[in-house]
């Protein structure tokens, strides 16, 4: 009888213990089930193979825009750019190998169109039925490209005419040099100083030089059109073209007469037809000089000569 009830009490503790291990592991699930609904995080399970979606969290409908039931239907291919493939199957390869990638950055497709710029680490787990599934971690950047591209903005270019500044002119100059000391190439630099310009802001305020400034911006872009071309703004109406490629002298000259025609145009300021005239330096690299500043220097000293010339012209000095 001893034994009996020895068996019995042994077999209440097991049974009770497996209750209790059961209760804990529905606790848990639950637990988990709730972190994966309200994370201000993106989540999703996908099926490995076929990129399918099985789970999906809030916080990924709201960046998507899709409900759930249409984003069920999908694979994560549906959702990612065409220029993002090749990025795309190198994570998979890394997936496969390592069991985990990330955090990479990429881009989703929302429901609208529009592409939301994302960070996505994923893992491999096994289900319960044996089936390897990606769990994905995605995180909204959106917020944070912005702010970087604002900080860039500060750091890289003119608050007022959206150019470049000097310290991207500098940048800019410095990769290019690097290129064409290479390769024995030469490119040139226009330095334009707007003439009278102080007469402008005396007589009609400095409301009216920005809007100068900024047409002026406006029309030395048009001109110098290129995407390799860099128009910089570096003084107060003083600006700076670098022009890469050049075949002659010519060229140059040819660049910098437009610029003078253009910028001769007049500038409507409230009912006002602004007046603006411009002069032009122009120095060529390596043959007046090997770094930014001496080509400036020498950019300078030519656009001093068009101003005593009468301004409205360009100067270049063999």
């Amino acid at each position: 009888m001893a034994n009996n009830r020895t068996n019995k009490s042994k077999k209440s503790k097991k049974n009770k213990l497996v209750k209790n291990m059961g209760t804990q592991l529905k606790r848990s699930e639950e637990k988990f089930r709730m972190l994966f609904e309200k994370s201000p995080v993106g989540m999703a399970m996908v099926e490995h193979s076929t990129g399918a979606f099985i789970e999906i969290n809030n916080s990924l409908l709201h960046y998507l825009g899709y409900t759930k039931d249409e984003l069920m239907n999908m694979t994560f291919w549906d959702i990612t750019p065409p220029e993002y493939t090749e990025q795309e199957e190198a994570q998979i390869s890394d997936l496969n190998t390592h069991g985990s990638f990330g955090p990479n950055e990429k881009e989703y497709i929302r429901k609208d169109g529009t592409k939301i710029p994302i960070r996505i680490s994923d893992f491999i787990l096994t289900d319960t039925d044996g089936t390897e599934v990606v769990w994905g971690i995605i995180e909204d950047i959106s917020l944070e490209k912005e702010n970087k591209k604002a900080m860039e903005n500060l750091a890289f270019y003119d608050q007022l005419t959206g150019l470049a500044n000097r310290s991207l002119l500098t940048e800019r100059f410095n990769q290019l040099h690097g290129l064409y000391k290479r390769d024995h190439k030469k490119f040139g630099v226009l330095l334009i100083d707007l003439d009278k310009f102080k007469g402008i802001n005396d007589s009609y305020g400095h409301l009216a030089g920005d809007v100068v400034l900024k047409a002026v911006a406006c029309r030395i872009k048009k001109i110098t059109k290129r995407e390799e071309d860099t128009v910089a703004r570096i003084g107060g109406d003083e600006f700076v073209v670098i022009i890469p490629d050049i075949e002659s002298c010519e060229n140059l000259k040819s660049t910098a007469h437009k610029i003078v025609e253009i910028i001769r145009e007049p500038i409507l300021f409230n009912g006002i037809d602004l007046k603006i005239t411009s002069s032009i330096g122009i120095s060529i690299y390596p043959n007046h000089a090997d770094d930014l500043q001496g080509l400036l220097r020498s950019a300078d000293i030519n656009m001093y000569r068009a101003k005593e010339l009468g301004g409205d012209n360009f100067q270049m000095v063999k």
